[in-house]
């Protein structure tokens, strides 16, 4: 019972003790993940996860696949994640233009060759807060106090306006009596 319990807090001391990188990047930059250890290892194929809600009690547990790519294959394949994804240089995650709701963990899981040892090594991606840009528009026929003045029209385009609105309003009235006098007439 004993060699259980010491099994087991060795198996939760490991898992604790396995590093997690963490990686800052500002709101609408491209997000370059990179997959820790890649280099030192010979693999056969990285996949990318990302890890479920990290709030609750079960850390850990659900993971969304991103992006797997063979080692000999061209193109990478791609899961239904829902965000654009690529793998870049040295099998970096690449997010385009990150948000704060991308924030969170991600998983690079290496598998080995035969004989050797799978990793997943995980990577905490933090998104700063967006700031809207603060811009200036300067308006036409504004003065220097900052009141904008109205543009005059033409008198010729406010009398054509007027005689628009004056014309409809006769045919318009001219139609509701046509109905009126044949609505009566049954």
């Amino acid at each position: 019972m004993s060699q259980v319990a010491v099994f087991i807090s060795l198996l939760l001391v490991h898992r604790a003790t396995q590093s997690q990188s963490d990686y800052h990047c500002n709101c609408n930059d491209d997000a370059l993940i990179p997959c820790p250890g890649i280099s030192s290892m010979d693999f056969t194929a990285v996949a990318w996860y990302k890890v479920g809600d990290t709030s609750g009690s079960q850390v850990g547990t659900i993971k969304e696949g991103i992006i797997r790519k063979d080692k000999g294959d061209e193109k990478p394949l791609t899961y239904h994640f829902q965000r654009e994804a690529k793998l870049g240089a040295d099998y970096k995650l690449v997010l385009p233009r990150v948000t704060p709701r991308d924030s969170g963990i991600y998983e690079c899981s290496i598998n080995a060759n035969i004989g050797g040892q799978n990793k997943e090594l995980r990577v905490k991606l933090s998104v700063h807060e967006c700031q809207a840009e603060l811009t200036t528009v300067s308006l036409p026929n504004s003065t220097q106090s900052g009141t904008w003045q109205p543009e005059e029209l033409p008198v010729m385009w406010s009398l054509i306006g007027y005689a628009a609105v004056a014309g409809l309003k006769i045919l318009l009235s001219l139609i509701c009596i046509m109905v009126i006098r044949v609505i009566s007439a049954r």
